[in-house]
């Protein structure tokens, strides 16, 4: 009858595989939340092909965390794990960490591509920071973003990637069509998108009059004075928390 499951097990690096827990979590149909949390290089592409299958059996999922910071995952980790993400059709609460998995931008698309059939999602957050990610990547899961119309939180941190001004002109018209956002996350540091990049993300910004939490991560991305007043987010007077990064 468990609902709820929460496994850290950043500590213990001697583990042999992930698979004999994936087994074990696949059992649990109950669950309606779940959060795992494992150590740096323990899950390769076999693990995540075990985790996305036993996470696919968890139809009564709300609540999912998954964090593989600095794993094995690359293209086919990725993609089986968004296979088993897709599944769950009641899920409103998704958040990934795989920052330093090689997932690519095939990978990322995949991620994105799996979102999009959760249409019960308001609550996201992705870490794909360090993962070869560059302006096409960005140009092809952005439609599947703005298809996330029912967001009402966002995190998204895509810095040490590639992203110039084209990605973030993609990423800056999905970002028009979550109307229903009350808190945005962003980072994309050192993604050298300039000035002109900074414009094509002020204007979602700023037509956002539904934010109440801002947190923009933008340092080491050659912005001048015109590309930060580009960001100016006075014309947001629901904001209760802002936090601004844009140091070079």
């Amino acid at each position: 009858n468990l609902t709820s499951l929460g496994v850290n097990l950043k500590c213990n690096s001697n583990i042999k595989g992930v698979q004999p827990l994936a087994t074990a979590i696949g059992a649990l149909g109950n669950l309606t939340s779940l959060s795992l949390l494992f150590p740096a290089r323990l899950v390769n592409v076999d693990g995540a092909t075990a985790l996305g299958s036993a996470i696919g059996k968890l139809g009564k999922l709300t609540s999912l965390s998954l964090n593989l910071f600095d794993n094995r995952l690359n293209v086919k980790g990725a993609a089986a794990l968004s296979t088993g993400i897709a599944e769950l059709g009641n899920l409103t609460s998704l958040d990934l960490e795989l920052y330093g998995n090689s997932i690519g931008e095939e990978g990322a698309k995949a991620l994105f591509t799996a979102c999009r059939a959760l249409n019960s999602l308001t609550s996201l957050g992705l870490s794909l920071s360090s993962n070869s990610i560059e302006d096409e990547g960005v140009q092809a899961f952005s439609t599947d973003l703005a298809a996330l119309v029912n967001l009402t939180s966002l995190r998204l941190e895509l810095q040490n990637n590639k992203i110039g001004f084209a990605g973030t002109k993609s990423l800056g018209a999905a970002m028009m069509e979550l109307c229903k956002l009350t808190s945005l996350d962003l980072c994309l540091q050192c993604s050298n998108f300039g000035n002109e990049g900074a414009q094509e993300l002020g204007v979602p910004i700023r037509n956002r009059s539904t934010l109440t939490s801002l947190n923009l991560r933008l340092c080491g991305n050659n912005m001048l004075k015109r590309g930060v007043s580009a960001l100016s987010t006075g014309q947001l007077t629901k904001l209760t928390e802002l936090s601004l990064d844009y140091s070079d």
